[in-house]
């Protein structure tokens, strides 16, 4: 027990150190590289930052916590930090903050717009101060596809535990609206 609880400490300092790093080499990409000209010398500059990228998830020791880290910092940060690199995709909006730059480079999420709006940040109106500019809205790649994969997860607990309690429709696997 006590050996798996040490193994567990290691994870979290694990986990500790990738968010570090990663939010650094982000600070770095945010602050330094969005200031060169798009291409060439962007893109050179951005090599160390693709380095640790890859190599981030081997700190880990558990195949899940690798197989996560390796999807979200190797393969989605860095395509993304290429478009980047020649002023395309996401990152290239330069009205970003440094915490929407971070959200945005590290995870599958986009920016959309309210109609309308091209460029331009989503004004909220507020009670009694005016008008406060926030950030674009966020919505999810993967919304629909997290919803197909909780239902089916439902039903294939439901239905394998036994469990009567699980909506009817849900467990049938005939979902209606």
């Amino acid at each position: 027990m006590e050996e798996r609880n040490r193994e567990m400490e290691e994870e979290l300092v694990s986990i500790a150190k990738v968010c570090v790093t990663t939010t650094l080499a982000l600070a770095y990409c945010y602050f330094l590289i969005s200031k060169l000209p798009p291409g060439k010398l962007r893109l050179i500059s951005l090599v160390p930052v693709f380095y640790i990228f890859t190599q981030l998830p081997f700190i880990f020791a558990s195949v899940q916590l690798r197989g996560i880290s390796a999807f979200f910092l190797v393969w989605l940060t860095i395509f993304k930090l290429l478009l980047f690199s020649v002023s395309q995709g996401p990152l290239s909006n330069s009205d970003l903050s440094f915490p929407l730059f971070l959200a945005l480079s590290s995870l599958p999420i986009r920016i959309e717009l309210a109609p309308g709006q091209k460029g331009r940040r989503v004004e909220i109106q507020t009670s009694n101060k005016g008008t406060v500019e926030t950030m674009p809205l966020l919505k999810s790649y993967y919304r629909d596809n997290e919803i197909c994969a909780y239902l089916t997860y439902i039903r294939r607990t439901s239905t394998s535990r036994g469990l009567s309690d699980a909506h009817p429709s849900i467990v049938e696997g005939s979902i209606v609206s």
